[in-house]
């Protein structure tokens, strides 16, 4: 990671279901300050191996819980929180995204998870377009 560089990454925003392209510090720090925590991980991106998503890893401890997902099918493909998509070199730093940003949105939905007497149920916020 070059320190210090500034890169380009996709925003998703889960409180406003929104997505928006974002210039951040290429650090840690920069990573947490535009995702708002203090401790993140990464999860591959579904449609582009050269992409990953870093999400704040504490997320489901936090108040607000709305999700984002990929495949609204599947729980276990959803992630809790804002997230932040980047690309990576061959040594694995981050770099500026080069993805369409309206693709991005198409593919995405936001929802949220509540608890019922029949289980889990889950409620689609913004479907993909």
């Amino acid at each position: 990671m070059a320190e210090n560089s500034i890169i380009k990454g996709i925003l998703i925003n889960v409180k406003d279901r929104k997505i928006e392209e974002v210039e951040f510090e290429n650090s840690l720090k920069g990573v947490y300050e535009k995702l708002g925590c203090d401790c993140v991980t990464t999860v591959p991106y579904p449609f582009d191996e050269k992409h990953e998503i870093i999400v704040d890893d504490e997320s489901l401890l936090k108040p607000l819980q709305n999700f984002f997902t990929f495949n609204p099918e599947d729980i276990e493909e959803s992630y809790c929180g804002n997230g932040l998509i980047v690309s990576w070199d061959d040594d694995g730093n981050w770099q500026s995204h080069n993805l369409n940003p309206e693709e991005v949105l198409r593919r995405l939905s936001f929802l949220r998870y509540y608890r019922t007497s029949e289980g889990v149920v889950s409620v689609i916020l913004k479907e993909n377009f």
